[in-house]
This record gives structure tokens, C-alpha cells and sequence, in this order.
């Protein structure tokens, strides 16, 4: 008999655990699109963490199975998206409210 993980426990749990952080995060000052990001990076790491113990072998790319390597990229996507929303608020924060006119150019 082949003793293995109770992954789907694992990965309940896991998945709880992202919701709540989640959801404390959801009022984040990022742009839109930022939490969506954050999300995939952190699906990619639990399910990437999940593979580890399953008990199953279809590695296709070498030590890898598939869903490790979908779980790499989940993460690099995530990473992208995450930065690049960071990037585009802080844009947003560091533009003048009134749309580019300054008080030195109303005075002229």
C-alpha cells in the first residue's frame, strides 16, 4: 500500500490562507490589475508547493511535471504584472492633480 499526503487538505488550507491575505489586501493603493497579479504569484507558489508532495509521476520536462512548470509561470506573470502596476501608480501619485498645469505656468 502506498502511503502519500493529503494534498487536497494541503491545498485547502493553502488556499485559505491566500484568500485571507487577499482579501486584507484588497484596498492596496496599487493601480488596478496589481491584486490580480499578486494572486498568481502566490496560486503558483501554493500549487507549486502541492506538487512537491504528490503522489503522482508525469514529468514530461525532465524533473518537472507540467503543473510545476504552469506554477513557474504563474509566477513570473504574476511578478511582471505586479511590478508593472506598481510602476503605473506610482506615475499616477507623482502627477499634478490639476492635469499638468502648474502654478508657475497659470502665473505666466
Amino acid at each position: 500500500m502506498l502511503r502519500v499526503y493529503p494534498t487536497e487538505l494541503f491545498e485547502t488550507g493553502m488556499a485559505l490562507l491566500i484568500f485571507w491575505y487577499l482579501w486584507r489586501q484588497r484596498r492596496h493603493s496599487h493601480a488596478a490589475g496589481w491584486l490580480f497579479g499578486l494572486w498568481m504569484i502566490l496560486a503558483g507558489l501554493e500549487r507549486l508547493a502541492i506538487e512537491m508532495f504528490r503522489a503522482k509521476d508525469d514529468r514530461f520536462f525532465g524533473p518537472f511535471t507540467t503543473a510545476q512548470l504552469i506554477s513557474v509561470v504563474l509566477i513570473v506573470v504574476g511578478l511582471a504584472l505586479t511590478r508593472r502596476r506598481r510602476v503605473i501608480a506610482r506615475a499616477r501619485a507623482a502627477a499634478p492633480a490639476d492635469g499638468g498645469v502648474t502654478s508657475a505656468s497659470r502665473a505666466k
